[in-house]
C-alpha cells in the first residue's frame, strides 16, 4: 500500500484518479493504521512521508514547514539505518517542500546529498537532476539547467536507456520554451523520442507529458505540420489512456491546434489547476476575453504560486479591469524573469490595447529569431490594422 501511495504522490499518478486528495486520504489513513498495529517503527517513517509530496493538493505554509519537520526528522532516522533508496526519498522530500515554500536555493542542499549518495539507483538519480533543473529554472539560472542536461547527455553511453531522464527532459524542454532557447529543442525532442522508443507503451512515459506539450506549442509557433501531427497524436493517445486527463486536455490541444478557443468544447469555469493556467495563457496572448473564475482556478494546486506566474495574474486582471499600465507593470516583469517568448507575445497585446506600434517594434526580433511564424502573423496582423 505504500508503495502506491508514492506511486500516486511523489511520482504524479494521481493525475490518473478520480477524487484523487479523497483516494489517497483514505489510503493513507489505512496504511497509517496497519503501520501503527505493526510497531514497525521503519514503516512509520515510510508512511508518514507520503503527504510531504502532496502536490495534487493547496497546503498552507504552516503545514509545509510542519511537514519539512517530519521530512527532515525521516532523513536523520533513515540515515542512521544505512538505506539508500529511503534516505533518498526523504532527501527528496525535502526538496519538494523547500520548492512549495518557494525557498529554492535551501532546496539545494538536500538535492545534492541526494546526489552524493552512493549506489543511488538510476531512477533516484535522474530525478534528483530533475529536482536540481527545477530549482535552477526557478530562480532563473537558465544557462545551468541547459548545461546540466548536456553533460548528463554527453555522459551516456551509445544505446544506454535513457528512462530514468524522462522527468528531466520534460523540465528543461519546458525551461528552453519558456526561455526562448529553441535552438536546443530538436535535441531533446530526439533525446525525448529515444525514450519514447526504449519504453514498453505510451503510459510509461507519463513523466514526459508536460514537455511535450511544451513541444507541441514549439511546432505550432514553426508552423512545422508533420511535427505538430506526431506530437499530437502521440498527446491523444496518452490522454486516451488516463481518463481524468482525456476529455479536457484533449480539447486543449483541440484549441491550440485550432488557434480558436470558440471552435471547441472547453469551459474556462471548470477547468482548474495546470489546465486553468495553460488556457490562462493562451487566453492572454491573444487578448481574449476570459471570465474571472479562470484566474482563481489557476490556484486551486501547489503550482501557481511561483513569482512569474503571480505575473500573469497581474496581466490578467489588469485585462479584465482595462488597466493597460498595469498590464506593462507585469510585462516588465515578465522581462526581468526572463520569460522570453511569452513577454514578446504579450507585448503585441500591449500594442494591439494601446495603438503604441513599439510594443511591436520590441516583440519582432525575439520572435523572429525564434521564427514564431505564428505569433509573427498576429503581429503583422495587429501592424496593419494600428497603420489603417
Amino acid at each position: 500500500m505504500r508503495k502506491l501511495l508514492i506511486n500516486y504522490t511523489r511520482f504524479g499518478e494521481y493525475e490518473r484518479l478520480e477524487n484523487a486528495a479523497e483516494q489517497i486520504s483514505t489510503l493513507q489513513k489505512r496504511a497509517q493504521v496497519l503501520a501503527t498495529a505493526s510497531s514497525n517503527e521503519y514503516e512509520q517513517w515510510r508512511i508518514q512521508l507520503v503527504p510531504c509530496f502532496s502536490h495534487y493538493m493547496k497546503t498552507s505554509n504552516e503545514e509545509l514547514q510542519q511537514l519539512l519537520n517530519i521530512a527532515q526528522d525521516a532523513t536523520a532516522y533513515f540515515e542512521q539505518q544505512g538505506d539508500s533508496q529511503a534516505l533518498s526519498e526523504a532527501l527528496d522530500a525535502q526538496a519538494s517542500l523547500y520548492q512549495r515554500l518557494n525557498d529554492f536555493q535551501a532546496s539545494f542542499q538536500p538535492i545534492q546529498r541526494r546526489r552524493a549518495i552512493a549506489n543511488l539507483s538510476a531512477s533516484e538519480q535522474g530525478d534528483a537532476l530533475q529536482m536540481l533543473i527545477r530549482s535552477n529554472a526557478a530562480l532563473r539560472n537558465y544557462d545551468t539547467c541547459f548545461d546540466l542536461i548536456q553533460q548528463e547527455l554527453k555522459s551516456m553511453r551509445p544505446g544506454q536507456s535513457l528512462l530514468h531522464l524522462s522527468s528531466t527532459l520534460s523540465t528543461v524542454m519546458t525551461v528552453a520554451f519558456i526561455a526562448g532557447r529553441w535552438d536546443l529543442l530538436d535535441t531533446l525532442y530526439s533525446k525525448a523520442e529515444e525514450i519514447r522508443e526504449q519504453s514498453s507503451n505510451d503510459l510509461s512515459t507519463f513523466k514526459m507529458f508536460e514537455g511535450y506539450f511544451n513541444l507541441l506549442r514549439w511546432a505550432l509557433a514553426r508552423e512545422d505540420r508533420p511535427t505538430i501531427d506526431a506530437i499530437a497524436s502521440f498527446l491523444r493517445r496518452f490522454l486516451g489512456e488516463v481518463p481524468t486527463l482525456g476529455e479536457q486536455f484533449t480539447n486543449i490541444i483541440s484549441t491550440f491546434q485550432a488557434d480558436d478557443v470558440s471552435l471547441t468544447s472547453v469551459k474556462l469555469t471548470e477547468i482548474q489547476g495546470g489546465l486553468a493556467r495553460v488556457m490562462l495563457l493562451f487566453c492572454l496572448e491573444r487578448n481574449l476575453a476570459f471570465p474571472e473564475e479562470l484566474i482563481t482556478n489557476t490556484q486551486s494546486d501547489g503550482f501557481g504560486s511561483s513569482d512569474s506566474f503571480k505575473q500573469y495574474i497581474e496581466a490578467a486582471y489588469a485585462l479584465l479591469n482595462n488597466d493597460n499600465e498595469r498590464f506593462a507593470r507585469a510585462l516588465e516583469k515578465l522581462e526581468q524573469y526572463q520569460e522570453v517568448v511569452h513577454a514578446a507575445r504579450l507585448d503585441i497585446v500591449l500594442a494591439e490595447r494601446t495603438g503604441d506600434r513599439r510594443y511591436l517594434d520590441m516583440a519582432r526580433p525575439t520572435l523572429e529569431r525564434l521564427q514564431d511564424r505564428q505569433f509573427l502573423r498576429r503581429l503583422n496582423d495587429v501592424a496593419e490594422r494600428l497603420t489603417s
